[in-house]
């Protein structure tokens, strides 16, 4: 099973306590393949280390950036054999894809990891007392910045993803709609996981639910997806993708 889900913690909760809970959730799927995008981790604690206790028997491939609170970035974790990895760190963002190459069954996939680009708009501008004025003018420029850098981020993973040795599955927080740049073009050669197999709304993103499907799963066209959820739990404002795929009539559990 390929799944994804992502952070933010509830309020109130100890970030060292939610990303234990995130951990026990996330074990209790039993899925061969996670993903995790803005994954956070206080350095009170040791990355590889907190890994390794709470996700015993999966190899973790990450790439964060470490601050003075802790670490956060993301991070794949895999039951399956993995052969190869990278990342994309875009330029001027703290975004970033990370790729694996997971083998699977009969076959080997790359697994792009992506993080885009968001227009990181916040009503508590407005509640600490910045003007309305100042509010749209920050607004604006922020989505200036997303409109202009998203496209650039899309680019990149696609001229990887062309240039891989293997097929690809891009997955993660695309911060756009299904009616996008974005998703168009990142859709083509593949398939919408939500769309094949999904039902509802399939909207991700909890602040606006059910108005908002910003998150996706995209498969490649040899695969094929039997499962798809949307699971509504609280541990972020991202709601996490559960998926399940056959290849060639074999699962890729």
């Amino acid at each position: 099973m390929l799944r994804h889900i992502q952070r933010t913690r509830p309020k109130g909760m100890p970030r060292l306590a939610l990303a234990d809970s995130v951990s026990r959730y996330l074990r209790g799927l039993d899925a061969d393949i996670i993903c995790l995008q803005e994954f956070y981790l206080p350095n009170e604690v040791s990355m590889d280390g907190w890994l390794r206790s709470h996700f015993p028997g999966y190899k973790a491939e990450y790439y964060v950036l470490t601050g003075k609170s802790g670490y956060a970035g993301n991070l794949t974790l895999s039951r399956k054999p993995v052969v190869a990895k990278g990342k994309d760190a875009f330029e001027h963002s703290t975004n970033l894809a990370l790729w694996t190459d997971v083998k699977l069954d009969s076959s080997t996939i790359r697994i792009y990891s992506c993080h885009f680009e968001s227009y990181n708009i916040s009503l508590s501008g407005l509640v600490k007392g910045i003007s309305k004025d100042g509010f749209r003018e920050e607004t604006e420029r922020k989505m200036r910045r997303s409109i202009t850098e998203r496209p650039k981020q899309v680019a990149e993973v696609l001229r990887g993803v062309e240039s891989a040795p293997v097929r690809s599955m891009v997955l993660g927080d695309f911060n756009d709609s299904p009616l996008s740049y974005t998703y168009f073009c990142l859709l083509r050669g593949r398939r919408d996981s939500f769309v094949r197999a999904g039902k509802g709304f399939g909207a991700t993103y909890s602040s606006l639910w059910p108005l908002l499907r910003i998150d996706y799963m995209l498969y490649p066209k040899d695969l094929e997806a039997v499962t798809f959820e949307v699971k509504r739990v609280s541990y972020s404002d991202h709601y996490p993708l559960i998926s399940t795929y056959y290849e060639s009539g074999r699962s890729t559990q």
